[in-house]
């Protein structure tokens, strides 16, 4: 966000200094179209825009050269992001492998306590062990409400 800001105001100079550039160019023809008697005085101010114009014109070179650099900066710095972005997606087996381990170290627990699973092979099995799981849940539910009564 910094460098974001940084390079809108560096735009934003850049963009005055080349205003100020217009304004000289067109302050540096008028005096070049105006005839007067006393040219010595409009040719020192012609020869002193001309090197206001050069120094503008620097300024704007060295202006737009930040600008790009804190751009490249900017670019750089999201990069990490999809660094991050490849070593989250590098952890998903991982995840998936500790998964695994905690529904068998959740097996395993249960079945310290005394608590046997069906093994479950197919869906059919699957189902039945919902089905069982759930009518020991109404069971519960109905000892607690008569134990509220």
């Amino acid at each position: 966000m910094d460098l974001q800001k940084r390079i809108a105001e560096t735009e934003q100079a850049l963009r005055a200094t080349e205003r100020e550039m217009v304004r000289l160019d067109a302050e540096a023809k008028i005096l070049q179209n105006r005839v007067r008697i006393n040219n010595d005085k409009d040719n020192s101010r012609i020869f002193e825009n001309g090197i206001q114009r050069e120094i503008k014109k620097a300024e704007c070179d060295g202006l737009r050269i930040d600008r790009d650099a804190l751009k490249k900066q900017l670019e750089h710095a999201a990069v990490p992001d999809k660094r991050t972005e490849h070593m989250r997606t590098a952890l998903v087996p991982q995840h998936e492998v500790l998964a695994k381990l905690q529904l068998q170290l959740l097996l395993l627990r249960a079945k310290r306590n005394g608590i046997t699973f069906p093994e479950s092979t197919g869906t059919d099995a699957k189902l039945d062990a919902i089905l069982k799981e759930l009518a020991a849940l109404r069971k519960e539910v109905q000892e607690l409400k008569r134990g509220q009564k």
